[in-house]
């Protein structure tokens, strides 16, 4: 009897992430900085399938924070991501216990905080 594993191995940036710029309706009343915790949809290919506030993380209390969501989703094209992927092995019992490993790309998601500053716009 083969025995197999599977093992998970989560997407990761390619390179540094274009940073979301602070969005212009808030820059009079929001505050220096704000903080939001997003969960990153990521496609099987490695772009951005999606964006979504994270309900169990700390994002900053603002008004419109909705405005910040939707400046993360206008730079979010831009950015790539090696897609997660379940790595198989397999080893066979046989007399030369021959081990097969496959590689498969999946969809995934990815929670993160990212951190919005008026400074950075000065």
């Amino acid at each position: 009897m083969a025995t197999k594993v599977d093992y998970f191995l989560p997407a990761r940036p390619i390179g540094v992430l274009a940073p979301a710029r602070y969005p212009a309706a808030r820059i009079a009343d929001g505050p220096e900085s704000v903080t939001v915790a997003v969960i990153l949809k990521i496609s099987d290919r490695g772009d951005v399938s999606g964006i979504d506030l994270d309900p169990l993380a700390y994002s900053t209390p603002v008004k419109r924070i909705v405005d910040f969501v939707a400046a993360l989703r206008a730079v979010a094209s831009e950015w790539e991501f090696v897609p997660a992927a379940v790595m198989s092995a397999a080893t066979d019992p046989g007399p030369d216990g021959a081990t097969t490993l496959e590689k498969r790309p999946v969809a995934s998601e990815l929670a993160v905080q990212f951190t919005f500053s008026r400074a950075a716009i000065r």
